[in-house]
């Protein structure tokens, strides 16, 4: 299965459309911009997502190949304040066949003409996947994190979206659950490891380790609740850095449960 690991476009004024994409995806150069630079790679500021490169283009944007980029909205709400801000940034409104008089889409121009789509997701494609919190960790050095939770890890906050704070009505200090989150520094093209790092152990799948660095690095805790408070929850056995996107909390079950 593919995925879209980076996009394309063609600009003639580089400076002016790292201005535009930045502001307008909340992304950063991956490196630092250059005069004289004809390529650049924005990637998002936090988080997984995929990578925009602008490249320099002699050609107007009518006679080089059309990018086409979809932009998830979380509602139609969302979609027509999302359009209003994108058009404040210089976009412009375009009429295009492909979506004809769909108002889940939403056709605008970046200032070099490249074509890029806001889209409802109430009523059109998915939504990427989002963090509902972050770990806060004394843990900052991937080097000294233990290997597993239970092997040393201090006490760490789950601190979600108060917004979500109701969903975590029914947890207890005591309580175990399991944490998913996304290790957003690891490395994503790995495929063989020496597990724990040992370099006198055998190279293995990644697949069958636990190894942070693998495709889609998601991470998987099994913690302890110590506190409750509000839309944070203290608890041990944590062994993500400090900043980590939190996915997920669910409970952890013996075989005679379900929920």
């Amino acid at each position: 299965m593919l995925s879209i690991g980076t996009v394309v476009m063609g600009v003639q004024d580089l400076e002016r459309a790292v201005g535009f994409w930045t502001r307008a995806l909340e992304y950063v150069p991956r490196d630092p911009v250059a005069p004289g630079d004809r390529f650049v790679v924005l990637v998002p500021a936090s988080g997984p997502g995929a990578r925009l490169a602008l490249q320099v283009s002699e050609s107007p944007a009518e006679e080089h190949p059309r990018v086409h980029v979809d932009l998830y909205a979380g509602d139609a709400a969302d979609q027509a304040a999302e359009v209003e801000r994108l058009v404040g940034l210089g976009a412009g409104r375009v009429a295009w066949d492909l979506y004809p008089d769909d108002p889940d889409f939403v056709v605008l121009a970046d200032p070099d003409g490249n074509r890029f789509c806001v889209i409802d997701t109430q009523h059109g494609a998915p939504p990427p996947l989002r963090p509902i919190g972050r770990v806060a960790s004394p843990l900052t050095e991937r080097e000294r994190a233990p290997k597993q939770g239970h092997e040393g890890s201090p006490e760490a906050w789950l601190e979600l979206d108060p917004a979500l704070a109701e969903g975590l009505a029914d947890l207890r200090p005591g309580e175990r659950v399991i944490v998913l989150t996304w290790f957003d520094r690891a490395e994503r093209d790995v495929l063989r490891v020496r597990p724990r790092d040992d370099p006198r152990a055998e190279m293995r799948g990644v697949f069958s380790t636990r190894s942070p660095d693998r495709p889609n690095p998601i991470g998987l805790h099994p913690v302890e609740i110590v506190e409750v408070d509000g839309s944070r929850l203290r608890v041990r056995d944590m062994e993500a850095l400090d900043g980590t996107p939190i996915l997920d909390l669910k409970p952890v079950l013996d075989r005679s449960e379900g929920a």
